[in-house]
């Protein structure tokens, strides 16, 4: 068998896998660990997806860990902490246990929706695109970056081996219903949950036509959003 070649990415998929999991649940110190051994199965082939439709290699691939986020569900992708060059995706265990209470238990769409509105953020600032669309918005919130990152998310889910049924969607939606909010003037407003859902089921529709080009994708998003909400945009 030829040696592998060391990568950014071998090194990120080897340092989870020295971490593993034992048991039903894992310990919550373990960043790489949801608290769910069934979700931590699903993590590696997600990142290696994710990774790949977005195009992000190098220094462009995300570190990534589970975080403990309190009473409120959350994920974030963070900006590169100085003296580093690479974001930081982070996934919380209440957004983990939230999103299989909602789904039922079938969280696969619901999951990689959640994971991949956070890489479609990576992308956005290797592309340009999170400042483009903050000097865009005229009420200079982050609803732009966060609604063109759903339709990124949407845009990902055809591709997806593991997701093969409408109601796979329908999941998903509700999960991004739950994200929703409805503090408008708010700087951290991230658009309604009706909103999100509208961009999600759009990004998933021209997934469907139009699968592994992140650029196009980026382009009708914002494209969309234009058509939806003009008045989101400065004059």
């Amino acid at each position: 068998m030829a040696p592998h070649r060391l990568s950014r990415r071998n090194l990120l998929l080897a340092s989870f896998l020295a971490a593993g999991t034992s048991g039903v649940t894992a310990k919550s110190h373990d960043r790489f660990s949801s608290g769910f051994r069934q979700i931590d199965d699903g993590v590696l082939p997600t990142l290696e997806f994710l990774s790949r439709v977005f195009r992000l290699e190098g220094d462009w691939l995300p570190d990534f860990s589970f975080f403990d986020d309190g009473e409120r569900a959350d994920a974030r992708a963070e900006d590169p902490i100085p003296g580093f060059t690479r974001m930081h995706v982070k996934i919380g265990r209440r957004a983990v246990a939230e999103t299989i209470k909602i789904s039922s238990g079938d969280f696969g769409a619901a999951l990689t929706g959640v994971f991949a509105h956070e890489f479609g953020h990576v992308y956005q600032y290797k592309k340009g695109y999170r400042k483009r669309l903050l000097d865009m918005d005229a009420n200079a919130s982050v609803r732009l970056v966060e609604i063109h990152s759903d339709f990124l998310a949407g845009w990902t889910l055809p591709q997806a081996w593991w997701i093969r049924k409408v109601s796979d969607l329908r999941v998903a939606a509700e999960q991004f219903f739950e994200l929703g909010d409805i503090q408008f003037e708010a700087q951290g407003h991230h658009g309604t949950s009706l909103q999100r859902q509208t961009l999600m089921a759009a990004g998933y529709t021209w997934g469907l036509s139009s699968p592994d080009n992140p650029d196009k994708a980026a382009e009708r998003g914002l494209a969309v959003i234009k058509d939806l909400f003009p008045q989101w945009f400065r004059s």
